[in-house]
């Protein structure tokens, strides 16, 4: 009787396991294809140390600052499922405030054609006055992966300030992600080719004064399309 209970409750808010090149069906009727980047849940491998900034590799993920503060720890966050922790320390070190970079490569170019965008879900443990940023890496040519150009997604500040203490899931369209500008940004043919992704970053930015220090917990960054029907 349980089970027919639960099988009921599933059909009912429409969800489902979701892996690479599935789809769900979604609260509003719609198909939604997903395609999963990264779980949180290994090492990634890829070499850090030709980076400008670069100052150490943890998890797998490579780490750039100029003077701040960043601990990676995994948590387990469910029955064999695990996501990851961050804490970072921001004091203010530049004319208009600080950042800090952390960094994934991916093994190989990844191909996000036909995608709307991506969602990142998310819990903020300990709220700051940061702003968090998604930087997407692409290439204008397979055969110099080296040249990179770096794309910014910059979300509300209110999202490292989130008092609700829950998970919540972000949604970035492609669309909206501006071409990097000022120090440290870096361009090629000032195109987004999300048929070339090389790699992306969770950034913290700090814009003022103000030193800051935060905790967010990270969990299933995916490419989404939903197609309406």
């Amino acid at each position: 009787m349980l089970k027919q209970i639960a099988i009921v409750l599933v059909l009912i808010m429409g969800i489902n396991s979701v892996t690479n090149g599935q789809t769900k069906t979604t609260q509003r009727g719609t198909t939604e294809k997903s395609k999963t980047l990264d779980r949180f849940e290994k090492n990634p491998t890829a070499d850090c140390s030709t980076k400008p900034d670069f100052q150490f590799k943890s998890l797998g993920y490579c780490i750039y600052y100029a003077d701040a503060e960043a601990k990676l720890s995994r948590i387990s966050v469910g029955k064999g499922d695990s996501a990851m922790r961050i804490e970072y320390d921001l004091p203010p070190h530049f004319s208009w405030g600080n950042w800090l970079s952390i960094r994934r490569d991916f093994d190989s170019l990844v191909d996000l054609s036909g995608f709307t965008g991506l969602k990142l879900s998310v819990k903020i443990e300990v709220l700051s006055k940061a702003h968090l940023r998604l930087t997407l890496s692409d290439v204008a040519d397979s055969k110099k992966i080296d040249n990179d150009e770096l794309w910014w997604f910059d979300f509300d500040a209110s999202v490292l300030n989130d008092h609700s203490g829950k998970w919540k899931t972000l949604t970035l369209p492609f669309k909206k992600f501006t071409l990097s500008y000022g120090e440290g940004s870096r361009r090629n043919d000032g195109r987004l080719d999300i048929s070339r992704i090389k790699a992306y970053e969770i950034n913290f930015v700090l814009e003022g004064s103000a030193h800051v220090k935060g905790t967010i917990i990270v969990d299933y960054l995916r490419a989404y399309y939903v197609d309406p029907k």
